[in-house]
């Protein structure tokens, strides 16, 4: 693989990253992520000044010194602290000028205003221009884990022609596109879980590493300490020699468990000074609170189970359909490499039932089952082997089979990117009330077919800012964006097929 080809493909995904940026913060949780990080930037420290006037206590704890801090992982704060100072730094200078236009609006500022859209009032300027600039840390996160997927694919398959079409899919193809123009701390999680299993998938693996990696996964978001008990298999089992030597399994397994102590240890350091307890982040605290008790508890998993796969408002194959890619591939990847695909699997099935027996499987305001999303590189991974041997073959109806399919899945997501999924799920709860109907009470927000956003989202406002000036429809844009995706995929598919026809005409002299 050419260092060109990674750089193409990161700077490609960088760019339409921007592109499809919300410019700003749309989600309560995300909005109180962005207030630590002006609290690191401004005062340093994590204390939260001020919860959220539209949702009062919502993803907040009280510490032992009597202040509010975050119940998120602080790793997203911290990556994001620095885009603040350089907000500051720009002050109230270019585009954050009061005569330069309006800023996106970011819907939990106190005073915010679908209205503000045309005419932002001068003290919330500075409290949009800052999330408008610190929005932008996804589009870069995302970007970087494009092209850490792609190392990734040609260390399974050896192929760059694959490798490559495999990363674009993921990084166009699947819902890391339209989660890179957000807030959520998704596009952060998967990088460095990614970064995690590239380390033991090295030539010479480096299991204390990839702990490490995965420790900082964690203190994004807690969950991707799901993934421990499968990797550590896949760490005791990485070396050369480890699955004969039982010594140097436990030396490997040993290995990725203190690098994932010593993030552990310093997690463990945050909670007590913030709670006085290792192990509390927050969310136990405050029983009594409204989003304690209807926002996150323990439910049965089978109901919940069937809809983060198939339920209209959250089913993951009907949000990344790209990832039946990776199931029809899986065999192929399980002949070549069984511990890996048992890994996939352990780690898939693990995150998937944890999650279905959560009063919150859904997720809130997002695009799909947001928790499920950290999942979509490594259940796409398997399709490498797949696609080797397809592009391989040159067989012109399967190459172009899949290209088509890519092409799809691309213009599904391009279909995600344009609309607003947040204002679009507040309007459908909306008018549901006024109907008379709760649709929060029973998550039929996230269930019934006819609520989803999988069919209507073009209807609503536009996502991306960059894209607000722009005169022509959301459907207008989506049809043109298609069409540009479809030619270029099915220009590919013909190009590649041609270069085959071209070998077999100089290998038999005809």
């Amino acid at each position: 693989m050419s260092r060109t080809a990674v750089i193409a493909l990161f700077l490609a995904s960088l760019l339409l990253n921007l592109l499809v940026d919300y410019g700003g913060v749309r989600s309560p949780d995300s909005e109180i992520v962005m207030r630590t990080a002006e609290s690191l930037a401004r005062r340093g420290d994590f204390a939260v000044k001020g919860e959220l006037t539209v949702w009062p206590g919502f993803g907040l704890a009280t510490g032992v010194d009597g202040r509010d801090y975050a119940i998120f992982g602080p790793l997203q704060s911290l990556a994001a602290a620095p885009l603040v100072l350089l907000a500051d730094a720009v002050g109230e200078r270019g585009p954050f000028r009061d005569d330069a236009g309006p800023l996106p609006v970011s819907h939990y500022v106190d005073g915010a205003s679908p209205d503000h859209a045309r005419a932002t009032p001068p003290e919330l300027r500075r409290a949009y221009g800052t999330r408008l600039v610190v929005s932008l840390l996804n589009a870069l996160v995302t970007a970087l884990g494009a092209a850490l997927f792609l190392h990734l694919a040609l260390l399974l398959c050896g192929s760059p022609a694959a490798a490559l079409a495999l990363a674009a899919l993921y990084a166009f193809g699947s819902p890391a596109w339209p989660y890179a123009g957000t807030f959520f701390s998704e596009a952060l999680t998967a990088l460095l879980t990614l970064a995690s299993l590239a380390a033991l998938l090295r030539p010479r693996p480096r299991p204390a590493a990839a702990g490490l990696l995965l420790g900082l996964a964690t203190a994004g978001h807690v969950t991707a300490l799901l993934f421990t008990p499968p990797w550590l298999l896949l760490a005791a089992g990485s070396g050369p020699r480890a699955l004969r030597d039982l010594r140097g399994a436990v030396r490997a397994g040993g290995a990725f468990l203190a690098g994932l102590a010593a993030v552990g240890a310093l997690l463990g350091l945050f909670n007590f000074l913030r709670f006085g307890d290792v192990f509390e982040t927050g969310r136990s605290i405050g029983e009594s609170s409204l989003w304690t008790t209807k926002y996150a508890h323990p439910v049965a998993p089978w109901r919940p189970l069937v809809d983060l796969l198939f339920s209209g408002g959250k089913g993951l194959l009907w949000f990344c359909p790209a990832l039946l890619l990776g199931l029809i591939g899986w065999p192929r990847l399980h002949r070549r490499r069984p511990l890996l695909s048992w890994t996939l699997i352990a780690t898939a099935l693990i995150r998937l039932v944890f999650i279905a027996t959560r009063s919150d499987w859904h997720g809130g305001f997002a695009l799909g089952p947001r928790y499920l999303v950290v999942l979509v590189p490594f259940l796409l991974l398997p399709a490498a082997p797949l696609l080797a041997d397809v592009l391989k073959a040159r067989r012109r109806p399967a190459v172009l089979g899949l290209a088509a399919f890519g092409a799809a899945c691309v213009a599904q997501q391009l279909y995600f990117c344009l609309g607003e999924v947040f204002a679009f799920l507040q309007r459908t709860r909306f008018e549901q009330a006024r109907l008379g109907v709760d649709v929060l009470l029973d998550d039929r927000l996230y269930r019934d077919w006819s609520l989803s956003p999988l069919t209507g989202l073009l209807d609503g406002p536009r996502g991306p800012w960059l894209l607000q000036g722009v005169a022509a429809s959301n459907a207008t844009l989506w049809w043109a964006g298609t069409a540009a995706v479809a030619a270029m995929a099915v220009g590919w598919a013909l190009w590649w097929t041609r270069r085959a026809a071209k070998a077999s005409y100089g290998r038999d002299g005809r």
